[in-house]
C-alpha cells in the first residue's frame, strides 16, 4: 500500500497502479477489508489521472462505498473527490460541483485533512467546469455540502448522464421537472402543459408540487422568477 502511494505522489501512475492493484488482490485474499478498500480507491485515482475512466470507475464503484462502510474518516473524503473527478471527466459537471462541496463540508465536519495533491488534482479535474458555468458553480458545490453521505455516493456512483449544461439547470429536478419549470415560468397552465406533454392534468399537478417543494417556493410566481434569475429562459420571455 505504501509503496503505490509513494509512487503516486511522486507521479509515476503506471507503477502506482500496478502496486496498488496488487496491494488490492493481496489484501482481499488475506482478509485485509479496510486496506483492499483503501487500495481500491488510489487504484481509481490513479486511473482516473491516467485517463482510464471504465478503469477508474471500477476501482472507485466499490472501494468508494467500502471506505463508507468501514466509517474510515479520513479516507471517506478522498473517495468523494474521486467520485467528483469521474463525474468531471465524464461528462457530469453538476454532480462533480456537488460532490466536490460534500467532500469538502464532510472533511470539515470529520475533521480530516485531504492530502494536497487530491486538492490539487480535484482543482484540476473542476477547471473547465468552473470556468464555464461562472457563478453557478459556487451554487452547485454549496447544495453539494448539505449532501450525506449516502446521497453523495449514489450521486457519485450514478450512471445516468446529465442534461446539456445551461446555466442554473438545477441538479435537484429531473430531465421532465426541468422542461415542467420552464413551462410553468412561460405562463402555461397546468391543462396547457398536460395537452402539449401528453400527461393527465393530474400528473402534471403532481410533478409541479414536486417541483416547488425541492426547489424551497411556494408558488408558481417564485418558480417562474427562479427560472429566469437562473438561466433557463432568454431574458426577453
Amino acid at each position: 500500500m505504501l509503496a503505490g502511494a509513494a509512487a503516486y505522489f511522486e507521479d509515476d501512475l503506471g507503477t502506482a497502479i500496478e502496486r496498488f492493484e496488487r496491494c488490492a488482490q493481496l489484501s482481499a485474499a488475506l482478509g485485509f477489508p479496510a486496506t483492499e478498500a483503501r487500495a481500491l480507491q488510489l487504484l481509481g485515482v490513479s486511473r482516473l489521472e491516467r485517463g482510464d475512466l471504465q478503469g477508474a470507475k471500477a476501482a472507485l464503484a466499490k472501494g468508494v462505498p467500502a471506505v463508507a462502510d468501514i466509517g474510515d474518516r479520513f479516507a471517506i473524503p478522498v473517495g468523494v473527490s474521486a467520485l467528483a473527478g469521474l463525474a468531471a471527466k465524464g461528462g457530469r459537471p453538476r454532480a462533480a460541483l456537488m460532490l466536490a462541496g460534500a467532500a469538502a463540508a464532510y472533511e470539515e465536519v470529520n475533521q480530516t485533512h485531504r492530502p494536497q495533491k487530491v486538492r490539487t488534482q480535484l482543482d484540476a479535474w473542476l477547471a473547465p467546469i468552473r470556468k464555464k458555468t461562472g457563478t453557478a458553480a459556487q451554487k452547485l458545490f454549496d447544495r453539494g455540502r448539505e449532501l450525506t453521505l449516502g446521497e453523495a455516493l449514489e450521486l457519485g456512483l450514478d450512471e445516468q448522464p446529465e442534461d446539456a449544461w445551461r446555466m442554473g439547470a438545477s441538479p435537484a429536478l429531473t430531465g421532465r421537472e426541468q422542461e415542467l419549470a420552464t413551462l410553468v415560468a412561460r405562463g402555461l397552465g397546468n391543462r396547457e402543459i398536460a395537452g402539449r406533454l401528453f400527461l393527465s392534468v393530474r400528473t402534471v399537478e403532481v410533478h409541479v408540487d414536486r417541483i416547488l417543494t425541492k426547489l424551497g417556493f411556494t408558488n408558481r410566481t417564485q418558480l417562474a422568477a427562479w427560472a429566469h434569475d437562473e438561466g433557463l429562459l432568454p431574458r426577453d420571455t
